[in-house]
């Protein structure tokens, strides 16, 4: 299960999540899963992000699954809501009678009329913070909006789904503080990341949680700022999806090596990316990766 975190202020909306993808029984399949989608609605604009299923018995993500909504970027952010939630339980019904416990959440935050806004879509999970061991069958839809009119003086929304930090209190008192003397996104974003990997270190980066983080920075006029962060760096940077009216960008990437070079591959219809396994650990090493995430084993 992976780990995402979700800062919304007045001003801009933050979210840092891991890219690791393993298999129900840890095995680690991929050190670059694209979890993080963001999306144009006919009254606001943000991201999407998921914990749980990873993949599908098709090898689709739930970034797939997403980006093959029909006229997602159409909608308004609660109807987008609706119909991501309308896709998914299907799949997640298949993938549990298959005999997974198909725990699943998504969380879409951003702008609602200029709001600040959180929704959480789970079959497990609260926004009050009560899960459940199970799923149920069906996915429930929770949600907060920030009015500006609001008498709090530093109104704000943390939202933590997946992988259950040992010290939870710790990102509260890492973030609230930094949120009420008004840190600046840069220096918050900062802070999220360091978190985001502070889960994946507390198992020596062999659970779920890589440390590979993307993460995206978006204000109330829409404009957004994507990063990748990698141990030891990289020179080839993927980032997220796409999706707004009359339009879907997935899969890209910037080559920034010194031998740049065309990776489009027509049968799969999208680039291809390879990964070597480290020969020192056997982790999945990305093309560009200078180093292993794992046991930081310089890559071949």
């Amino acid at each position: 299960m992976t780990f995402n975190l979700s800062v919304l202020t007045q001003e801009f909306a933050i979210c840092a999540v891991d890219r690791r993808l393993t298999t129900p029984m840890g095995k680690i399949v991929t050190e670059r899963s694209n979890k993080l989608t963001l999306l144009e609605f006919t009254d606001g604009h943000g991201f999407i992000t998921y914990t749980g299923i990873g993949r599908d018995f098709c090898g689709r993500t739930p970034s797939d699954w997403i980006a093959e909504v029909s006229d997602l970027g159409r909608l308004s952010v609660d109807d987008a809501a609706a119909a991501i939630k309308a896709d998914a339980e299907p799949r997640l019904a298949e993938i549990a009678r298959r005999g997974v416990n198909a725990r699943h959440s998504f969380v879409l935050g951003g702008f609602k009329r200029g709001n600040p806004f959180a929704l959480l879509i789970s079959n497990y999970d609260s926004l009050e913070g009560l899960e459940r061991s199970d799923a149920d069958p069906v996915l429930s839809i929770t949600g907060q909006v920030m009015s500006q009119s609001g008498v709090a003086s530093h109104p704000y929304l943390v939202l933590a789904t997946g992988a259950k930090p040992r010290h939870p209190a710790r990102i509260k008192s890492r973030l609230i503080p930094a949120i009420k003397r008004d840190a600046s996104a840069k220096a918050l974003r900062k802070l999220m990341v360091k978190t985001v990997k502070d889960i994946a270190y507390q198992d020596d980066r062999k659970a779920s949680v890589g440390s590979s983080v993307q993460s995206v920075v978006i204000d109330r006029a829409g404009n957004s700022e994507i990063l990748g962060h990698v141990p030891g760096g990289t020179t080839l940077m993927e980032g997220p999806n796409v999706i707004g009216s009359g339009m879907k960008f997935a899969d890209f990437y910037v080559d920034v090596s010194s031998k740049p070079r065309w990776r489009y591959d027509r049968e799969l219809g999208k680039a291809k990316i390879e990964e070597t396994l480290c020969k020192a650990c056997s982790t999945p090493v990305p093309e560009g990766y200078l180093r292993c995430g794992v046991c930081d084993a310089a890559a071949q």
